[in-house]
């Protein structure tokens, strides 16, 4: 499985971005969330914030992508278990 190459999250290549024809774009930090999240908006493209860089934005970040993907059981499922995980360290 070869996977498209997109650039990076400084660079992303918006024009390779857009021939994918995305339901939405997860945006993966601050660096890029501008360029990114204002193509985005412009092509009619949802996005979702996910930014996770330490636990606590971990923990909240599962819960935001996996509302905006409509499982939000899985999500907390997820989360609960890296936290007993976690927990048991």
């Amino acid at each position: 499985l070869t996977l498209p190459r997109l650039g990076g999250v400084l660079n992303p290549n918006l024009e390779a971005v857009a021939a994918l024809n995305p339901e939405m774009i997860i945006l993966p930090g601050p660096a890029s969330t501008d360029k990114l999240a204002s193509f985005a908006a412009r092509i009619g493209i949802q996005t979702v914030d996910g930014y996770m860089d330490n636990l606590a934005t971990l923990d909240s970040g599962i819960i935001r992508i996996g509302d905006a993907l409509g499982c939000p059981a899985e999500a907390e499922a997820l989360r609960a278990g890296i936290t007993q995980q976690l927990d048991a360290i």
